[in-house]
């Protein structure tokens, strides 16, 4: 309840104080990307009963609504906490278990089938000897997605 704006295709900028959202949701964890345009920008989080106040940065981030949660339905109650004369915030998506997982699968494969010059830019090594218009072998395929997973999985928080 409250004042919302479209902000782009399935967004919502949060309008007023005081403004709820009921986004209640199935599973065990639950994120939203959300992107604040200032340092002072507060929401209020209740799931299951449970309150608890977040401080958003002033950027794009991926804010963890619930996690560990037994598997089912959950109530999830999202509150504005800030005057929108200080700042707004803008509730992008949701992020899901599945889709986390989807997108896991999706990067890994990904890197796995890249196979050109451009995983020699990314990966934390460089590979000597490497030709620059040379196609690597199998085994270098191997090598360099070895080192450049655990970057990605590093910046993915997994």
């Amino acid at each position: 309840m409250g004042a919302t704006r479209a902000a782009g295709t399935g967004r919502n900028l949060v309008r007023s104080r005081g403004m709820s959202f009921y986004p209640n949701f199935e599973g065990t964890r639950l994120s939203a990307d959300v992107q604040a345009s200032g340092s002072r920008s507060y929401l209020g989080v209740i799931v299951d009963g449970v309150a608890r106040q977040v401080r958003l940065a002033e950027r794009r981030q991926t804010l963890k609504l619930a996690e560990n949660l037994p598997a089912g339905p959950h109530t999830l109650e999202i509150v504005n906490r800030t005057e929108t004369w200080l700042c707004t915030a803008t509730l992008l998506d949701f992020v899901t278990a599945e889709k986390q997982a989807a997108l896991r699968r999706y990067i890994e494969e990904t890197v796995r089938i890249i196979g050109d010059r451009r995983v020699h830019a990314v990966a934390s090594t460089g590979y000597p000897g490497d030709a620059i218009d040379a196609h690597p072998t199998k085994e270098r395929h191997i090598s360099m997605t070895n080192d450049l997973l655990p970057q990605v999985r590093a910046v993915m928080h997994w």
